[in-house]
């Protein structure tokens, strides 16, 4: 059973690199009019051989102003360079497999965006590593959408975190591949973000992690193969739904957060525990456990195990539990392929 859905999940990978990568074409009179012709501004090319274009991504940057279009051609690929977004632009990728920004464990963020309205997508973002405040892609910003890109590191450059959000907003993060990184995606003090149809897979630390964090839809994702699939803590009102987390260490941990809605996923085969579940002194606001998956079709209510700590005069640990009423009977169907 578990050879066969570690198969299907691999079969599942093959398929969404293949068609979610964008169609490429060699010509650049029919890429600049069939992708580019509906953003505003200018456009600006990096690494082709056209005339007037720039051979750094950071240089077009720097050259271009809000609202510009930068596309850059995968002729050039790898670009090895760590760039800093501080405009309010759309960074295209030719295509997502082929066009890489490799920062070469030089360390820092191999992408910072610092400035909200940014649409960055079809890249390779690789080898970010170099020490743990280094991250594949840094956003300290708003309303920002990272969509369709490939995040991962070798095994001599194991990244720190693929992706973090640090006090953000309203960004969506969809459609991207996260690979071996010690830790997936993390959000940090932030609020009201899209996390949607990512796969996230063979990261040693957490795939998923919410800190201080309220008002985040997490659903759709697929995320086999960590150490924590989804770990929640002092964190509110998040939605957890149609996820598929399967083959983790641990499934889900969710400590000293309330009034989060975690259903409709599903749990199969996680080793340690499929879902844990820490409360603060106040237990009656609890999460909101409903519909999930548990590996096998039940009967019964599903209990979700933990403990409550209380530390008002002196601290003590009662076991608690929160309580799955209406598990589902058969897995669901969680695509990620558009």
């Amino acid at each position: 059973m578990r050879n066969g859905l570690i198969l299907n999940v691999t079969a599942l990978v093959l398929c969404f690199i293949l068609i979610s990568s964008p169609i490429v074409c060699h010509g650049e009179k029919p890429i600049r009019s069939n992708i580019l012709q509906s953003f505003g501004g200018r456009t600006l090319y990096v690494g082709g051989n056209g005339p007037e274009n720039y051979s750094k991504i950071q240089d077009a940057i720097d050259n271009a102003t809000n609202d510009d279009t930068i596309f850059v051609y995968h002729y050039s690929s790898p670009y090895y360079e760590n760039i800093l977004i501080n405009k309010s632009i759309t960074l295209l990728g030719e295509n997502k497999t082929t066009t890489a920004i490799d920062a070469q464990g030089a360390g820092g963020n191999a992408v910072s965006i610092t400035k909200g309205g940014v649409t960055f997508s079809g890249f390779s973002v690789l080898n970010w590593a170099g020490n743990t405040s280094s991250n594949g892609i840094f956003i300290y910003a708003d309303n920002c959408s990272i969509i369709g890109n490939i995040l991962s590191c070798t095994h001599i450059w194991y990244g720190y975190e693929a992706l973090r959000l640090y006090r953000s907003k309203n960004n969506s993060i969809m459609n991207n591949i996260i690979t071996h990184a010690d830790h997936g995606i993390l959000m940090e003090h932030s609020s009201r973000n899209i996390i949607s149809k990512n796969l996230i897979m063979d990261c040693w630390g957490f795939a998923i992690q919410l800190r201080f964090s309220n008002d985040n839809n997490i659903f759709e994702n697929i995320i086999v193969n960590n150490s924590y699939g989804i770990d929640v803590g002092d964190s509110m009102n998040n939605k957890i739904n149609s996820n598929e987390i399967s083959h983790n260490t641990y499934g889900i941990t969710i400590s000293y957060s309330l009034k989060n809605i975690i259903m409709k996923n599903n749990f199969r085969k996680n080793f340690d525990y499929d879902a844990y579940n820490v409360f603060s002194f106040q237990p009656f606001w609890r999460n909101t456990w409903n519909d999930n998956y548990w590996n096998r079709a039940r009967l019964l209510p599903k209990v979700i195990f933990g403990y409550l700590e209380y530390h008002k005069d002196r601290f003590i640990i009662i076991p608690w539990m929160n309580v799955d009423w209406h598990p589902a009977q058969k897995p669901y169907i969680i695509s990620i392929l558009n």
